[in-house]
C-alpha cells in the first residue's frame, strides 16, 4: 500500500502543472490511480498472513506456513551463603536467561510441520536448540525427527514459559534428558497418548553423530492417561485459570541408554531411567508430583543410584495472581551422592494479561536445606538454578523474573 501511496504523491506533483490543460484526463487518471489503492488495501486485508491466534503468520493461504516468535525471560537473581572464604556472603545481578526465536508451520502439506528454535542468551553465542520435522497423519499418529526432547519427564517437557514456577526443579536437572537427536513416532486418542524415541542418548545438544559422549543406543518411551478431561492442552503448562473445569492425568516413562562404543570417549555402561507423575488441575488451582529413578550400571566402578521426587501446588488468589509452593529431594546411593539434596520453594506470579503467559511477572523465594558440595550428583554450582558452591548448607535464593512471549 505504501508503492500506491507513493505514486499517487508522485503523479500529483509531476502532473501538477498539467492537470489545468487537461482536467478530464488527469483526473481519469487519479482514479485510476486510487481504485488501486484501494483494491490493494482490500487484498492486505483479506491475507490469510498477519496476526493469527496470538503468532505473526506467514502463509500462502496453503499448505504452507510459517509461525514467527519466541521467549524473553530477564531476571535479577540474589544468593545467600555463609562462610564464605572471601567474606562475601551475598552474591546478586542481573541475568537474561532466555532469549529466543522460534519459527514453525507447515511445508508441502499441512500434515507436514517443523519447528526450529534458536538461543540468543549465551556467552557462546547463539545456537540451536530444536530443529523438528513431524509428519501426522489422520489418526492423530506421527512420526517425527531431528533434535528435540525425547519423551521422558513432565517437567521437562512442559515449556520453559510454561512452567509454576520460575525455573525447573534441581530434581529435574538431575535426571532430565533434556535434548538428544533422534527419531520418534506417537499416537493419542481422546483418552490416551503414546510415544517413543530412539535417540543419542541423555543431554545430547547439538552433538555430533561420532562424538564420544553420545550412546551407542537409547530408547525412550511414555504413556499418558488423561483420567478427567477432553482437552490435551490442558496439560500444555502446569497452571490452571480461575473457572476451569476439572482435569487429570496420569502419566509414566522408561528410558534405556548403553555407551562405550561410539567415538570411544564414553565410559562403557547402562543407564536406565523411570519416572511416574500425576496432573491434576481444577477451578484456579493445580497439583503436580513426580517420582523418578535411575541406574548408572559402569563395567570398572560400583553402580550409582538415584530417587527423585517434586510435589507442588499453585492457587489463583486473585484473578491474575497465582501463590505456589515446591518441594523436590534427590536421593542417591552412596555412590551417586553421598548425601540426599533437599529443596524448598515459594512464589508469585502476576499475570499482566489475564488468563495468559505472554506477559508474566513472577517472584520466588529458595531455601537449599543441604550443602551443595556433599552430592555429586547434582549439576552445580549452577547460575540457571541460583545454586552457589556452598559447603555448609542452609543456603537461600531469591529470583525476579519479567517474562515476554512473542
Amino acid at each position: 500500500m505504501n508503492v500506491n501511496v507513493v505514486s499517487v504523491v508522485s503523479l500529483m506533483l509531476i502532473g501538477g502543472s498539467t492537470i489545468a490543460q487537461q482536467p478530464a484526463a488527469e483526473a481519469a487518471k487519479h482514479e485510476l490511480v486510487m481504485d488501486s489503492v484501494a483494491r490493494t488495501s482490500s487484498l492486505a486485508q483479506d491475507s490469510p498472513s498477519g496476526w493469527k491466534n496470538g503468532k505473526f503468520t506467514l502463509t500462502d493461504g496453503g499448505p504452507n506456513s510459517m509461525n514467527i516468535g519466541g521467549v524473553l525471560q530477564f531476571r535479577y537473581n540474589g544468593n545467600f551463603r555463609e562462610n564464605q572464604p572471601d567474606g562475601n556472603e551475598y552474591t546478586g545481578g542481573f541475568q537474561t536467561q532466555r532469549a529466543r526465536l522460534k519459527l514453525d508451520g507447515t511445508v508441502w502439506d499441512k500434515a507436514l510441520s517443523y519447528n526450529v528454535m534458536m538461543e540468543m542468551a549465551s556467552s557462546s553465542g547463539a545456537f540451536l536448540l530444536d530443529a523438528e520435522g513431524r509428519y501426522t497423519f489422520e489418526n492423530k499418529a506421527y512420526v517425527r525427527f531431528g533434535q528435540y526432547k525425547p519423551l521422558f519427564n513432565r517437567e521437562e517437557l512442559i515449556s520453559d514459559q510454561f512452567q509454576l514456577d520460575i525455573e525447573r526443579s534441581v530434581t529435574n536437572s538431575v535426571f532430565t534428558m533434556a535434548r538428544s537427536q533422534g527419531i520418534g513416532a506417537g499416537w493419542q486418542n481422546e483418552a490416551f497418548r503414546l510415544g517413543a524415541d530412539i535417540t543419542d542418548g541423555s543431554n545430547q545438544l547439538n552433538s555430533p553423530w561420532s562424538g564420544g559422549t553420545e550412546a551407542d543406543f537409547a530408547v525412550t518411551g511414555r504413556a499418558d492417561w488423561m483420567i478427567a478431561g477432553k482437552d490435551w492442552k490442558r496439560f500444555s503448562d502446569f497452571t490452571s485459570w480461575r473457572g476451569s473445569e476439572f482435569a487429570a492425568m496420569l502419566g509414566g516413562a522408561f528410558d534405556y541408554e548403553t555407551y562405550g562404543d561410539t567415538g570411544g570417549g564414553a565410559t562403557s555402561r547402562d543407564l536406565v531411567k523411570a519416572t511416574a507423575d500425576l496432573s491434576l488441575e481444577g477451578n484456579g488451582w493445580n497439583a503436580f508430583a513426580a517420582i523418578l529413578w535411575q541406574q548408572s550400571d559402569p563395567d570398572s566402578s560400583p553402580t550409582a543410584e538415584a530417587i527423585g521426587a517434586v510435589a507442588q501446588g499453585g492457587v489463583f488468589v486473585a484473578d491474575q495472581v497465582e501463590l505456589y509452593a515446591r518441594y523436590d529431594g534427590v536421593f542417591p546411593n552412596e555412590v551417586a551422592g553421598p548425601d540426599n539434596f533437599n529443596t524448598g520453594t515459594v512464589g508469585i506470579n502476576y499475570f499482566v494479561t489475564p488468563q495468559s503467559h505472554a506477559f508474566r511477572l513472577s517472584a520466588d523465594f529458595i531455601y537449599y536445606f543441604d550443602p551443595e558440595s556433599e552430592c555429586a550428583i547434582i549439576p552445580a554450582p549452577s547460575t540457571t538454578l541460583n545454586l552457589l558452591q556452598d559447603d555448609e548448607g542452609d543456603q537461600i535464593a531469591f529470583r525476579l523474573q519479567a517474562q515476554v512471549i512473542y
